[in-house]
């Protein structure tokens, strides 16, 4: 397994993501609340580029005393759709939302001295 230096910490603001290309897979490295996670841009459903989808939070409902639903966004910027046909995915587990079944492919990051590395 080796390190690939794909960025610089700054480079990558919370909320935030870079595509990168290492050893001939594109890659999406994601930063979720100061965490990163890199999955493989591959969406499981038609092979789409899913790292290039929208960014969301899991939207959650619960039903209120008086028998109204409130929903509200319980995370923020840790969900992707795929842009093709929309499947959504946990992007710091890869799973898939619909199916957990589905995964997309995830790879180690590790920070070294300001520098994100991805390890293949």
């Amino acid at each position: 397994m080796a390190k690939h230096r794909i960025a610089r910490v700054e480079e990558i603001p919370a909320g935030e993501r870079k595509l990168v290309e290492v050893e001939g897979k594109s890659i999406g490295v994601f930063n979720v609340r100061g965490e990163y996670h890199a999955l493989e841009n591959v969406c499981c459903h038609r092979g789409g580029p899913v790292c290039e989808g929208n960014l969301f939070g899991r939207l959650e409902s619960e039903v209120m005393p008086d028998k109204r639903t409130r929903e509200y966004y319980a995370t923020e910027g840790d969900v992707i759709a795929c842009p093709w046909h929309g499947w959504e995915y946990e992007i710091p587990s890869g799973e898939c939302l619909a199916d957990r079944t589905y995964k997309l492919r995830k790879f180690p990051v590790v920070v070294e001295e300001g520098a994100l590395r991805v390890v293949l």
